[in-house]
């Protein structure tokens, strides 16, 4: 059986030659490196960063997982990517040395292999009204606005006719329930903040990840995902693994024929960062003045 794991690690890797490396070859290395992406195997789900590089040819990469993968699949992936860059900058008679891993539990908190939050989404009670708003499946939107009001009355909507959900947030839960009257949706409130027993709460990506594609996407048919607080997450997950992150959920709700709701704050973000996290994701227009959704 494959051990599976989720947690970043730092690589030493020592590249040799029959001459010293130059100046512009370790920079061609580290550019190969940095960012480096492949579509084969695991590698769409392992981010890679340059931490440091030594003129003796040593250099520390940063593999950040961002789902689970097995040791093999971690192993082959480091093969394949010295492989290819190694033949990109023209350094193929070159060989290499891993010296060192390290990995860095810590960064994830508990690890989600060894703590997974599970969750059921029940459908909440139906209004005998027709729908305010109609999105088409399989789409995920974006939503300009500083409050989370809009996206949080188009989420309430569709849960009371018919759908399940799941909304990840920076408002506090019980604030959502009161105002939206959704008794039975899991709300998870993005904090560290010390919470009481009954409160879902978590920032991690794996565990946000996993808990949407197994508990969402692999139990219902028809279900819609809240998301804010993105740049909570980019501060406190890095901008990378958060634009991962969301690829991944556009594919998943693109497969699942789900619903994605992002709100967006523009002016939290530089014009790169926003251009970059909503580029796969439609911009919803608001034709009409929102109505508040009251059960």
């Amino acid at each position: 059986m494959s051990v599976i794991i989720s947690s970043p690690m730092d690589v030493t890797l020592a590249i040799e030659g029959k001459h010293p490396l130059t100046r512009e070859e370790l920079l061609s290395l580290v550019n190969g490196f940095d960012g480096y992406e492949s579509r084969e195997g695991a590698d769409e789900r392992i981010v890679v960063d340059v931490k440091s590089v030594h003129e003796s040819g040593t250099l520390v990469l940063h593999l950040y997982p961002q789902y689970k993968v097995s040791y093999a699949e971690i192993d082959q992936f480091i093969t394949r990517m010295i492989s290819e860059i190694l033949k990109g900058c023209g350094l193929d008679e070159c060989s290499h040395r891993i010296i060192e891993i390290t990995w860095h539990i810590e960064e994830l908190g508990v690890p989600s292999e060894l703590a997974p939050i599970h969750v059921d989404a029940p459908l909440e009670e139906e209004t005998p009204t027709e729908p305010a708003f109609t999105l088409e499946l399989g789409r995920a939107y974006y939503i300009e606005e500083r409050r989370n009001e809009l996206g949080l009355n188009i989420f309430a909507d569709h849960l009371h006719h018919g759908f399940h959900g799941l909304a990840i947030t920076r408002i506090y839960p019980e604030h959502i329930r009161e105002e939206f009257n959704l008794q039975k949706t899991p709300l998870v409130w993005l904090t560290h903040t010390e919470h009481s027993d009954d409160i879902l709460a978590t920032d991690n990506l794996h565990m946000l990840s996993d808990m949407i594609r197994t508990d969402i996407f692999g139990k219902y048919e028809q279900s819609i995902i809240l998301l804010s607080g993105l740049e909570y997450l980019s501060t406190h997950a890095g901008s990378r693994p958060v634009l991962k992150f969301l690829q991944y959920l556009v594919d998943q709700v693109a497969l699942h024929k789900a619903l994605l709701i992002i709100s967006l704050n523009p002016s939290a973000f530089n014009d790169l960062e926003f251009n970059l996290l909503t580029r796969d994701l439609i911009r919803y227009e608001e034709l009409a003045p929102a109505p508040t959704i009251r059960v």
